[in-house]
């Protein structure tokens, strides 16, 4: 399956069983469900496909800010916990937290056009993490 599938049916299942089934607890048929999801799949296919079709420079934003913040967020995360012992856990929330807020002023600044934000966030997130990780370390490893 590909990524459009693929979210999809992550927008149908979330709708369908998350916001009719569950938090508006509306009791539907298999029938009436089977035709809710696929007008969901329908109505969120054609919104993508115009949304695509009508404006790229949009739809690069959007994938922009996502990548760059999951990937500078969460990869010197994990990349640290994996190779580095002294990872701590005030280190793990301080690299997400300086992952999140520098992609998001990154972006938002004329900074981005210069230097890509990818770059940049991750580096900073991952610098974060060190030195938090330096002055807060965990105390089962101190002793």
């Amino acid at each position: 399956m590909t990524t459009a599938d693929s979210q999809l049916l992550v927008i149908t299942s979330s709708i369908s069983e998350d916001i009719v089934r569950r938090s508006l607890r509306l009791r539907l048929s298999e029938k009436q469900l089977v035709a809710l999801s696929r007008a969901v799949v329908v109505i969120a296919g054609l919104l993508g496909l115009v949304l695509a079709t009508t404006s790229e420079s949009l739809v690069y934003f959007i994938v922009s800010w996502a990548w760059a913040g999951i990937g500078c967020t969460l990869s010197p995360a994990i990349l640290l916990s994996f190779f580095w012992k002294r990872y701590s856990g005030v280190g793990v929330i301080e690299t997400i937290v300086a992952g999140f807020v520098s992609t998001v002023i990154w972006i938002s600044s004329p900074l981005e056009a210069i230097v890509s934000s990818r770059f940049t966030t991750f580096a900073i997130a991952l610098a974060a993490g060190v030195l938090f990780s330096l002055l807060f370390p965990d105390r089962q490893r101190t002793m």
